[in-house]
């Protein structure tokens, strides 16, 4: 009994990736979208059930990646690795699209770098800073978190820049951070420990192109003369 139960487990999941082979994702259901995707981390269990669970609870398939892990817990059949294969897809659809803008972008052009930027703090409630590795031909070659603190405080390695900069294989980067309370006014911190980022980057042949503070707009620390330079 068992093994015929797994058998039609396995036909009906040949069946959903030939039917998604076919024509993508247009017919599928929420549910249908959900069972496909715990395919990847559920085996031999009926994950049909498990999907129409996820949706009668969460309501949209965003929902249900929006939820906390341990909610997702709560349904029968959900483990820790399907948990977190869920709540981590957000993230994930996140690096896809702003690897995918990168690749179009030169900072000469600052509306794209604008609005690159911004997409980084999409549902950001934290502080958060990145560094912006640029290449020889001004254009952005990958882009990594530094430092990550409360609503009120970002702490910024000088090392840690180094390093990053050493390993993308660059010699100028961009810093830059948000102000979650929408508020992208630089605070004398901001201003502070951006001069002393960019002598201590100038001395081992790096340049600090600029430093951006992300509210309900943008502010560039160095174009709107916060640095003497």
């Amino acid at each position: 009994m068992a093994e015929k139960k797994t058998n039609l487990n396995a036909g009906h999941r040949e069946r959903m990736r030939k039917r998604y082979i076919a024509n993508g994702l247009n017919g599928f259901q929420p549910h249908e979208v959900l069972e496909m995707l715990l395919f990847n981390v559920i085996s031999r269990r009926d994950t049909n059930k498990m999907a129409h669970e996820l949706i009668n609870k969460f309501r949209t398939v965003a929902g249900v990646m929006d939820a906390e892990r341990s909610e997702l817990l709560e349904i029968d059949g959900i483990g820790e690795q399907a948990a977190v294969f869920l709540t981590m897809l957000p993230e994930v659809f996140k690096a896809y699209e702003m690897s995918k803008m990168s690749e179009r972008i030169t900072i000469e052009k600052n509306y794209q770098l604008t609005n690159y930027m911004k997409n980084l703090y999409i549902d950001e409630v934290v502080e958060k800073a990145y560094v912006l590795c640029v290449d020889s031909m001004n254009r952005i070659v990958c882009t990594e978190a530094v430092s990550e603190g409360n609503s009120s405080c970002v702490n910024i390695s000088i090392y840690g820049l180094v390093e990053t900069a050493i390993r993308n294989h660059v010699t100028q980067l961009i810093l830059v951070h948000n102000h979650p309370d929408g508020d992208p006014t630089p605070s004398n911190q901001d201003v502070y420990y951006t001069s002393c980022i960019y002598k201590a980057l100038k001395n081992v042949g790096i340049t600090l192109k600029d430093h951006y503070v992300i509210g309900s707009y943008s502010i560039s620390l160095f174009k709107n003369g916060y640095i003497n330079l």
